[in-house]
Order: structure tokens, then C-alpha cells, then sequence
């Protein structure tokens, strides 16, 4: 595998020293940071043919290249520095009770003292395969850029192709196995009908008695926009790699570090705050993240043949959003601002338990745990009221009474019999009427009930998850090993993967002091592109990252030449995030900001908001009061900076029902209870590869 240059001579294989003549000639030098190794590492492990005149795309090429080589060199040298911190970990008495907050010669019991070896234990052991996984895919990344296509991170039609094909194929496999087993349980039924039938006819009654095969549970196929994002897993992630980010390891949710070209500096956050937005637009143009063609990471997959046109829409609106996200760290005394990628729900397979632990470890959080089940409805048969069991029994004797009357016709409603009929009429209309409503009374109740039971649940499951979160930040702490950031802690404790009660609505907010309503998307708490940018800056740096700024795009709907359609947060990262960039009301607007990429912003800091302090301990605080200061900074914030934030697909509708609003402050003032908003936990300004070395920093930074 060799790069070649070929012009009217015919082709020949390029050497440090001919690139340089060559490029030179055409007026683009090589760049001082590229060095001849870089060069010479590139011309012999990579294959591409060049034309006389493709200077730039060939500087493009190596630049990726040489920011993919920096980043994964010094990722790894930051990896190797915290797996030997790790080796000198063990687990002792004294730190299991410095953990738990036992005071110098106190003790505990030895069942707590066993269960608190048990879980720093298990941390340890969970770091450990944390950094075995983050090797073996910066090891992996690392063989990716030197051997190969130049353009192996770009798909050729035929490319493309086959994976639509296949994905057809699989859509008809689980097409037919619906119709099969459709037809298994209709053949069952069909006999089993008849053999009821046929039964009945018989009268030997010795006859052997049919017994059917049991029905097979209906086929239901993983949806078809969800197989569209596992399609997407690999070619997304070799796109980025071949663009020079650093991807998330293989297997996890799909996110990437820029290449650090992009990263910032020792801006003032002032002045970041007022270029950012600019800053962001410009890399999701330039790297074509989001768009309406092929070349945009979010469509790479749109059919490029007449035959597969019918694939078109399941595969144009798979990746429904994207995020840059902006993490700060210290460094030499300065700033750096770095942006992270992450996309929603692009996955590489159906997430299951496997997939949320890899998650968790990643993110520095306790084990990943399923949902706890909501305990079923107690049996309680509905209670008659003493009125309700009055009006019965005045029915019950009048019926008695006039049964002999009751069924008479055209009686004179003047006469005694009339007279008492139309009273026992209107006495039912009465015990109808109180009936109902009595009726109605216990079914709203035993929806409330169930509503109660899941939220109850929420608020139990929240507790306990804070309680294992605070165990392992304190030993984590101790042992100087990474520690999680306040988001992902805030989408740890209140994950639930679904919700149980149809009952529970979206927009709706349920009786204050029921429990924790978790239902605020239409999704879970990890399923967001903001969760996947965290934990890949988390595997990446060695560290948890909280995100200064977020900033989502759109990848569902149609974006315009501008390729920078912004997406309003959602609900979920409206709970959980530092800040996030908002679309601002613009009425009749869409049709002009989709052409001209002109689009009415602001930047959304919830964080600016809350309490500066924790809230102190034994002080009282109640989470479920709609009127407490953190849902009113809640309110305060979504209500937007002068104009009310909204939704993209109109710029008019409001971007949060006021029910969804509630439920967010609610989530926070939870997370407020908890302790969860300390400003201590804000995982900002962390140093930059602390694991490294100094020396090693300052050369990454030259």
C-alpha cells in the first residue's frame, strides 16, 4: 500500500521529498507541524492515488491524520499514567471506613464493613476493564490510520448499497416470521374451533378429549428507525475517524472528540460565550455534521440508486439529533475549551444490560441496575358508600313492590300504579347517577393508586442510587481515581428505561407529593446525544467532563444550505445540563432561517439559576412544593431571555408544555435534596491529562 501521485508523466509513488517538491510547486508547503515521520508514516501505510492538482485534498488527508496520531498518542500516554495510579489501589479496612464516614477509631459492624470492601472492590475492578476497553480502542483506532484507504472513511455507492440491501432483506426476514407465526396462531385457533365443535356432536363421552397446543407469542420486530441507527453505528464512526476525531470505544453509545485544531485556548468566557455559537456552526459545517445529502454524517445512508428510493425516508431521518458539546479544563495556568460529539440513540445493537453497565463504567457510576418493578395493585374490591347501599335497597323493595306493574303498557301516569312507577324510575336515574360517580371515584382511585405505586418507586429508586453514588464519589475521591460529572450522576439516579402505567402522561404533571415522575421525554435518561458526549469525554480524558455548553442540531427534519439547523433541548437535558444553546421565538419565520441559515438563538444557563450553596444539612427542604425556589429558577430559566424558547419545527410552539416544565423542576429539586447540585460535583476546569506528565502536555500543546 503506497500514496501515489499521478499527473502526465503516469503515476508514481511519493516520497517525503517529492511530496514536499510537489506541494510546494503548486504554492501549499507542508506544514511546520508535520514532521518527515508523519509524512513518511503516511506515504508508506496508507493508499490513495493523487492528481497532479489535489495539493489541498492531500493536506486535508494528512491533517487528519497527524490530529488523529496526536490525539490517540496522547490519550494513550494520559491511559498508561491512570492504569499505574490503579495498580497501586487496594482495598483496606481503614479507607472502607474512611469512606463511610467513620471518625478515627470508631467502628462499624463486620457484615458493613464486608459489604463496603465488596463494592470499592468491585469499582476497582470495574476501572480496570474501564481502561482495558479505552486501550484496546485507542490500540485500535491507532491501526485504523496506518494501514488502508486513504478514503476507506467514505462510502462508495456500492458501499452504501449493499448495506440498504441487507437491511431490506433482514425487513422482509422479520416481515415473513410476523405472517408465520400469524398463520401458526390462526391454524391453532382454526382446529382447536373445531375440535370444540366437533366435541359438542359426539356423544361418547369417552371419546379422547382434544387438548390444543399452546398459541406462540406474536412476533413483534424491532422497529425499523432503530435498526436505521445500528446501520449507521459503523459508517458514522469510521466517517469521524477518518476525519481525525477520536471515537468512543466500540460498543458504547456513539460520540468523538474534535481533532485539536479545534479546540480553544485561553478565551476569556466572556468573550467565549459571545463567539461559541459562531464557533459551533462553523465545525458542524465545515466537518458536514448535519445537511440534506449524502456527504452529511447524519444522511450517509440515503440510497444512491433509483432501487432503493423506497428506503429513502427510514434512513433520512434515523439520527434524530446531534450535539456539540464544550467542555472546559485547565491547563498551564490557562483554558482550553474542547468540543465533543455525540449522537442520539446510535447505538451498534438493541441496548440490553451489557450496554448499560458498559455505560456506567465509562461514566465512572455505580453498576448499572434494571428497573425496579412496581409492586402490583393491592386487592381492594370497591366500597359501596352508606348512601350508595340506601338508594340499592329502596330500589331492590320498589322493584319487589311494583315487579307486577313494571312490565304493564300504556298505563295512565295519573293512576297509583303510574304514579308509582315514575317514582321507581326516578329513584334508578338516582341510584344510576350515584352509582357512576361512585364508580368513577374508585377507578380514579386505583389510577392514582398506580400512578403513586411507579412514582413512589422513582423516589425510592433515587435514593438508593444516591446513596451508591455518594459511597463511590468518596472512595473514588480517596483513591484520586476519576470521578463521574454532575450530569451523568443527575441521569444516573433518576434512569428509569420505561415507564409502566399508560397513565402516566407526557405533558402532564402528576399530583405534587405523589413521587418522582421520570416520564419527562419520550425517552430515558441515557438514550440523549448529550450522555454519549459525556462518556466519551469521560473515556477519552481519563476523567469526568460536565459540558459548559451544549449546543443540538437537527437531524431529522431538513436542515438547508446552511447545514446548521439548531434543535431545541430536550426535557431531559433541560434537567440535567450546565447549559445548552435554545432556539428564541420567530413566528412565521422556518421558511427563512431553513433558506438563509439565519436562525433567532440564545444561550439557556441553568446553572446561573440555582442556589450558589448545597443545601445544608437537617435543613428542610420539600421537593414536591411547586412553589419552592428551585422549580421557580426552573421556570424562571425555560421561561427564556427576552424571548419565550421554542420548538424548531415551527419557531412558534413552546418548547416545553407546562407540564413538562413542572416536571423538571420537580427532577431538580430533587437533585437539590439530594445534594446532588453541590458546585464542588460541577466536573469544570479539571486539569488536563493529569495522568500524563507535565512535560508530556506542554509538547502535546507546542
Amino acid at each position: 500500500m503506497t500514496v501515489q501521485l499521478k499527473n502526465l508523466a503516469g503515476t508514481s509513488e511519493l516520497s517525503p521529498e517529492t511530496a514536499r517538491k510537489w506541494l510546494r510547486g503548486g504554492g501549499y508547503p507542508v506544514p511546520d507541524y508535520i514532521d518527515d515521520t508523519c509524512l513518511d508514516l503516511f506515504l508508506l501505510t496508507r493508499d490513495k492515488t493523487y492528481g497532479f492538482m489535489q495539493q489541498q485534498g492531500f493536506l486535508s488527508d494528512i491533517d487528519g491524520f497527524y490530529q488523529a496520531r496526536k490525539s490517540l498518542r496522547m490519550a494513550r500516554k494520559n491511559l498508561e499514567g491512570y492504569a499505574q495510579h490503579l495498580r497501586n489501589q487496594s482495598v483496606t479496612n481503614s479507607l472502607v471506613l474512611e469512606v463511610l464516614g467513620v471518625k478515627k477509631g470508631g467502628k462499624t459492624s463486620p457484615e458493613t464493613l464486608e459489604v463496603g470492601r465488596g463494592l470499592i472492590s468491585d469499582l476497582l475492578d470495574e476501572e480496570q476493564a474501564y481502561i482495558q476497553e479505552c486501550m484496546a480502542s485507542l490500540d485500535q483506532q491507532w491501526l485504523w490510520h496506518h494501514a488502508g484507504r486513504v478514503d476507506k472513511g467514505l462510502l462508495s455507492n456500492g458501499e452504501v448499497s449493499s448495506i440498504l440491501t441487507s437491511f431490506a432483506q433482514e425487513t422482509q426476514l422479520h416481515n415473513d416470521k410476523v405472517k408465520e407465526v400469524q398463520e401458526a396462531r390462526k391454524r391453532i385457533q382454526d382446529e382447536t374451533k373445531k375440535a370444540k365443535q366437533n366435541a359438542k356432536s359426539k356423544k361418547d363421552k369417552d371419546a379422547e378429549v382434544y387438548v390444543p397446543p399452546p398459541l406462540p407469542d406474536p412476533y413483534v420486530p424491532p422497529a425499523e428507525k432503530d435498526r436505521a441507527k445500528y446501520a449507521y453505528y459503523e459508517p458514522i464512526r469510521n466517517r469521524l475517524m477518518g476525519l481525525g476525531f477520536v471515537v468512543s470505544p466500540p460498543g458504547t453509545a456513539l460520540g468523538a472528540v474534535f481533532p485539536p485544531k479545534d479546540w480553544r485556548r485561553n478565551i476569556p468566557e466572556v468573550v467565549f460565550n459571545q463567539k461559541v455559537k459562531a464557533f459551533t456552526d462553523e465545525l458542524v459545517s465545515r466537518y458536514h455534521l448535519v445537511g440534506d445529502d449524502d456527504t452529511s454524517l447524519t444522511r450517509l445512508l440515503l440510497p444512491r440508486t433509483q432501487a432503493l428510493q423506497g428506503l429513502k425516508g427510514t434512513f433520512s431521518g434515523a439520527v434524530g439529533c446531534l450535539c456539540v458539546s464544550w467542555t472546559r479544563h485547565q491547563v498551564s495556568g490557562g483554558t482550553m475549551h474542547v468540543p465533543i460529539l455525540g449522537l442520539s440513540g446510535v447505538v451498534r445493537e438493541e441496548p440490553g444490560p451489557s450496554y448499560f453497565q458498559l455505560y456506567c463504567r465509562h461514566l465512572a457510576l455505580p453498576n448499572w441496575q434494571p428497573d425496579t418493578p412496581i409492586p402490583p395493585a393491592p386487592n381492594q374490591p370497591m366500597q359501596a358508600s352508606q348512601k350508595l347501599r340506601g338508594l340499592r335497597e329502596q330500589v331492590g323493595k320498589e322493584y319487589t313492590r311494583l315487579k307486577g306493574v313494571l312490565s304493564k303498557k300504556d298505563l295512565d301516569p295519573d293512576s297509583e300504579d303510574g304514579k308509582a312507577v315514575a317514582a321507581y324510575r326516578t329513584l334508578q336515574g338516582k341510584l344510576k347517577k350515584r352509582d357512576e360517580k361512585e364508580t368513577k371515584a374508585y377507578n380514579d382511585g386505583k389510577i392514582q393508586n398506580e400512578i403513586q405505586r411507579e412514582l413512589t418507586v422513582n423516589y425510592e429508586t433515587m435514593l438508593e442510587r444516591t446513596s451508591l453514588a455518594a459511597f463511590g464519589y468518596r472512595a473514588r475521591t480517596r483513591m484520586r481515581l476519576r470521578t463521574p460529572s454532575r450530569q451523568a450522576l443527575f441521569s444516573y439516579v433518576s434512569f428509569r428505561q420505561d415507564k409502566e402505567s399508560k397513565h402516566i402522561k407526557l405533558d402532564t404533571a402528576s399530583d405534587a407529593g405523589l413521587g418522582v415522575d421520570l416520564w419527562v421525554s419520550g425517552w430515558h435518561s441515557l438514550n440523549c446525544a448529550e450522555p454519549a458526549a459525556l462518556m466519551t469525554a469521560s473515556s477519552y480524558f481519563g476523567e469526568g467532563c460536565d459540558v459548559l455548553i451544549c449546543f443540538p442540531y437537527e437531524g431529522f427534519s431538513d436542515t438547508g444550505p446552511g447545514r446548521n439547523r439548531p434543535k431545541e433541548t430536550c426535557a431531559w437535558c433541560a434537567s440535567v445540563e450546565l447549559g445548552f444553546r435554545s432556539l428564541s421565538k420567530n413566528t412565521n419565520q422556518l421558511a427563512r432561517s431553513v433558506s438563509t441559515g439565519e436562525w433567532l438563538t440564545q444561550l439557556t444557563f441553568p446553572l446561573q439559576d440555582e442556589p450558589q450553596e448545597a443545601l445544608p444539612v437537617k435543613q428542610g427542604f420539600d421537593a414536591f412544593d411547586d412553589e419552592n425556589p428551585i422549580i421557580h429558577a426552573t421556570r424562571n430559566t425555560l421561561a427564556g431571555n427576552g424571548a419565550s424558547l421554542v420548538k424548531n419545527s415551527d419557531l412558534d410552539t413552546d418548547a416545553y408544555a407546562p407540564g413538562v416544565v413542572t416536571k423538571i423542576g420537580r427532577l431538580r429539586s430533587m437533585y437539590y435534596m439530594l445534594g446532588l447540585t453541590d458546585r464542588e460535583v460541577v466536573a469544570l476546569d479539571r486539569p488536563l491529562y493529569v495522568h500524563a506528565g507535565f512535560g508530556e502536555v506542554s509538547k502535546f500543546l507546542r
